[in-house]
């Protein structure tokens, strides 16, 4: 995993403020700006997003955390196949490009996929580019 990096969300109260001090607070990441007064069901809402977001965080992670376990069982080829294919290439482009036969890359490909399921899916062409050479993956269009 290497780094952890943690997002804490925050909520300001202020007793005066103006717009510039609030966009800042909202570019500097806070859920909600309050000035002074506020109902205390604004302040509960406001803590309800946060731990909603939190959460919704945290199984992105572990998503994140399964899926590259998934990843690392993958030969060296069918990661450079299935770069390709989330890439949006034919499997005769891919063929051509590592110098495989076109029924080579069409028995990778399912193997590949049953490897990592199908939560591979939605979500590769964001993360793949982290975990493979950019060179490889230009336009990622989705998965097969």
């Amino acid at each position: 995993m290497g780094r952890c990096i943690f997002a804490a969300a925050s909520v300001f109260i202020i007793g005066h403020g103006d717009i510039s001090m609030s966009v800042t607070a909202m570019k500097g990441g806070a859920i909600e700006f309050l000035t002074k007064p506020f109902r205390n069901q604004d302040l509960l809402d406001a803590i309800q997003l946060g731990l909603a977001r939190d959460r919704a965080r945290l199984e992105y992670q572990k998503s994140m955390v399964a899926l590259r376990a998934r990843f690392e069982t993958l030969t060296s080829r069918e990661r450079e196949v299935m770069a390709l294919v989330v890439a949006g290439r034919l499997n005769k482009q891919i063929a051509y490009e590592i110098g495989v036969s076109e029924i080579t890359v069409k028995s990778i490909v399912p193997r590949s996929c049953a490897r990592c399921g199908r939560l591979l899916c939605p979500i590769w062409p964001g993360w793949l580019t982290n975990w493979i050479s950019p060179a490889k993956v230009s336009k990622p269009l989705g998965c097969i």
